[in-house]
């Protein structure tokens, strides 16, 4: 693994509580049960994006790789997919096509720390590409942005 693999996070510390009738911020707001499918070939990456996922209230699976990202579509689509762009035999470019060519309407987020800039603008992508290392307050925005856009259509 070199450097460039690498999520770094802050230690979280636990919020203050809020005033009365206060609402919480959104990264830290309780979400509804959305299931996202995390797929990375790193397994501390992958891990540690499950674990903030959780954390928010998502429902969370995980894939290692993205022949194992389409068996798990085939059990069940999730609400949003997040895919590392640079993964080895199938990359996130080819992982999603593939995946929408099984779920048409599959919200895609797509993250990387090395991902070949070239690679990527000439991906099927229509989503964001997440840039690592990234906090845990961008991944969740990235996420409820991705997925309000569902809400919105």
């Amino acid at each position: 693994m070199c450097s460039s693999d690498l999520l770094f996070l802050d230690a979280a510390t636990p919020a203050p509580p809020l005033e009365e009738g206060a609402e919480p911020a959104a990264a830290t707001r309780m979400v509804d049960a959305r299931e996202i499918l995390v797929v990375d070939d790193e397994p501390g990456v992958r891990m540690v994006i499950a674990q903030i996922l959780a954390a928010a209230g998502y429902a969370v699976r995980e894939a290692e790789s993205g022949a194992e990202a389409l068996v798990a579509l085939e059990q069940r689509a999730p609400d949003l997919m997040i895919a590392d762009f640079a993964m080895p035999r199938m990359n996130g470019a080819e992982l999603a096509r593939r995946a929408r060519a099984r779920v048409p309407a599959l919200r895609i987020l797509m993250v990387s720390g090395h991902a070949d800039p070239a690679e990527v603008e000439t991906s099927p992508l229509d989503g964001p590409l997440l840039a690592k290392p990234f906090e845990a307050d961008d991944l969740l925005a990235a996420v409820a942005r991705v997925l309000d856009e569902v809400k919105a259509a």
